[in-house]
């Protein structure tokens, strides 16, 4: 919102491939058609559930570049043949008239647990076989995850990482870092068991988040020493806040115990595990964002970059003990980060909208962010709360509609979100609101079928809603329209 999904361009630009920026609608037909559809995408496995995100993706990169991307999918390499003489001869046929194109081509074979990228020789230089030997190592842990997202975010994450490797080179001259995209250990506990199937939407939350704790408390030691995270304390002064934050980037401190984050930020980092070569790309993009302005309304503070600066924003509040803590949660569940390396906001009203009252965003009225929690109350005791008063009253639409927004907007726990508004929604189908909020849940999370089915229900409810008819034209456009 892709955020997202994001070097800030990772996770966050990974999963985040849904309303973008309208330049999209146009779509430049590299000579990497030669060998592959106008699509650039050739799946020859079962599983089609990520095509339509991975297409705009590719169609996003190849406007952005003016570089052909190919990707093939397959369930295992041709007999008889490796996969780098699968790549050399895919590439081969991308020849038009004895002239070799400047294009990426990447294959994932699933019974191999193999990964290749081909480049042109035009761009050897900028992605040496060093570099394409790494990504290709490193693409093992991704896409044997157990998470249904990891192959998709792997690939987008490849897409945009070397989108803006090149673009940074054409507009500098010079290669800078190219970090690897890193596998973060996955979660047992992870949301997705919690979310859904007969029985259990809206119930389970409390207890992942203690599953989780206890499992992170064995790794914190060993990133977060004593000294260290004394130094990463809360501070009532809010640069030195910001300071510390940025530090700790620097320091790929990818610990949910960070001192200074909030409550739901750590779960947020339980849930999404940050990697330290993560952090410290998004320290860089905030070293080249600079500078920033800080923006303060009574407990809430912002950070804010630059037009166009490819970072987030930084959400601060003040807690109990008058301390500025930084809201990572709050800034994904308020911002879409989009493929082009922009920040918007998502919301016309909202706590935070003071900092944003310049810029438009991307819902306008549609969806307003519920009232920051006043208690001081542990979150889990208030989502244990939550259940309960869903179990209760399991017929009453805003008892979920209660929860998902703990874990929206406090955790930006976005997938065990979805099934709670899906379930408010059929209890009461007049909420437009909630059509618009997994709308925006499912372009994070690059479930394109449940966006979709949203649009159409909302194009029922108000045809003539011109915002509406905006973004589903420019819906069909990018990912085109289910079979």
């Amino acid at each position: 919102m892709k955020a997202g999904k994001i070097g800030w361009a990772l996770a966050v630009f990974v999963a985040i491939v849904g309303l973008c920026a309208a330049y999209f609608l146009h779509f430049h037909r590299s000579s990497i058609a030669a060998a592959f559809p106008e699509s650039g995408l050739v799946n020859r496995t079962a599983h089609h559930q990520f095509d339509r995100a991975l297409r705009a993706s590719i169609h996003s990169f190849q406007e952005r570049t003016q570089l052909g991307l190919g990707i093939l999918l397959q369930d295992q390499i041709p007999p008889q043949t490796t996969i780098e003489e699968q790549a050399a001869a895919s590439f081969s046929q991308l020849t038009q008239q004895g002239e070799r194109p400047e294009a990426i081509l990447l294959i994932w074979s699933e019974r191999e647990h193999l990964f290749k990228i081909e480049v042109s020789y035009q761009l050897e230089g900028i992605f040496p076989d060093v570099l394409c030997r790494r990504l290709e190592e490193s693409a093992r842990t991704f896409m044997l995850s157990q998470n249904d997202f990891a192959m998709r975010d792997f690939l987008t994450e490849i897409i945009v990482t070397m989108g803006l490797h090149y673009l940074d080179f054409k507009r500098s001259g010079q290669l800078g870092e190219f970090e690897l995209p890193t596998a973060a250990p996955s979660t047992a506990f992870h949301t997705r068991y919690f979310s859904g199937g007969a029985g259990f939407v809206g119930r389970g939350y409390a207890a992942t988040m203690e599953q989780l704790r206890a499992m992170q408390a064995s790794v914190t030691a060993a990133v977060l020493t004593p000294e260290t995270a004394l130094a990463m304390q809360p501070n009532a002064q809010i640069e030195t806040v910001i300071q510390r934050y940025l530090q700790s980037l620097q320091m790929g401190l990818g610990s949910p115990h960070l001192p200074l984050i909030t409550e739901g930020s750590r779960y947020y980092r339980m849930e999404k595990p940050h990697a330290a070569a993560y952090l410290q790309r998004m320290y860089r993009y905030y070293q080249k964002s600079q500078p920033y302005q800080v923006l303060q309304e009574g407990d809430l503070g912002f950070v804010k970059f630059p037009e166009g600066s490819p970072v987030q924003p930084i959400l601060l509040r003040k807690n109990q003990d008058g301390n500025w803590m930084v809201d990572e949660a709050k800034a994904w569940a308020y911002f879409h980060l989009y493929e082009d390396g922009s920040s918007h906001p998502k919301f016309g009203r909202g706590p935070f909208s003071f900092a944003w009252q310049s810029q438009q965003s991307v819902y306008r009225e549609h969806i307003t962010p519920p009232a920051l929690l006043a208690s001081t109350q542990p979150l889990d005791q208030l989502i244990l709360q939550a259940e309960e008063d869903l179990k209760s009253t399991p017929k009453d639409a805003n008892a979920y509609i209660h929860l998902a927004e703990l874990l929206q907007f406090e955790l930006y726990w976005i997938t065990a979100a979805a099934p709670l508004y899906e379930k408010a929604l059929e209890l009461e189908p007049g909420r437009l609101e909630l059509h618009w909020r997994l709308i925006d849940i499912y372009a994070n999370t690059t479930d394109i079928d449940g966006e979709e089915r949203h649009y159409l229900a909302l194009l029922k409810l108000t045809p003539d809603d011109a915002l509406l008819q905006y973004y589903y034209q420019w819906f069909q456009t990018t990912y085109g329209t289910s079979n």
